[in-house]
């Protein structure tokens, strides 16, 4: 006989789907940058075609309170030759947000699994645009990220 579901077990995606419904993105703020060219070892790599580039992603959930949480996106990017010996491009930064729950008081576990899921697609966007921008101003051809983290 198959086991049965615990009521909590269903009721979790509709808790989960509410929780969305009643969040709001109150602020958003660059909290650290910084960003490390060579200039001439990346041309050379880049010349050879023999460079390739790491991205990493970091979503933490900082803070819940009742009404609010708070949460900190960290990204990475490396530009590198394939033996990963140099990396004559580093851009580092960090995004804040500060999220307002209209819906109901703000559960630990509701607000990490959305700092864990779909807060990538909230401030991935941010990121793209900041290495876009940042790279340009370099005056090196701009670095076009994915649309998603996962491409």
């Amino acid at each position: 006989m198959p086991e049965k579901k615990s009521s909590h077990t269903r009721r979790e995606p509709e808790e989960y789907a509410e929780f969305l419904r009643g969040i709001r993105l109150i602020g958003l703020a660059l909290a650290s940058c910084s960003a490390n060219l060579e200039r001439g070892a990346y041309f050379e790599l880049s010349g050879k075609k023999k460079s390739t580039r790491n991205i990493t992603a970091d979503y933490e959930l900082v803070e819940v309170q009742k009404e609010f949480f708070d949460v900190m996106a960290k990204f990475r990017l490396a530009v590198h030759d394939k033996s990963q010996t140099s990396k004559p491009l580093t851009i580092e930064c960090s995004f804040a947000g500060h999220f307002h729950s209209s819906t109901s008081e703000v559960r630990r576990e509701l607000a990490d699994r959305f700092t864990q899921s779909e807060l990538r697609l909230i401030l991935w966007p941010y990121f793209r645009e900041l290495v876009s921008n940042l790279t340009a101003k370099m005056s090196i051809p701009p670095i076009l990220i994915p649309l998603s983290a996962g491409e």
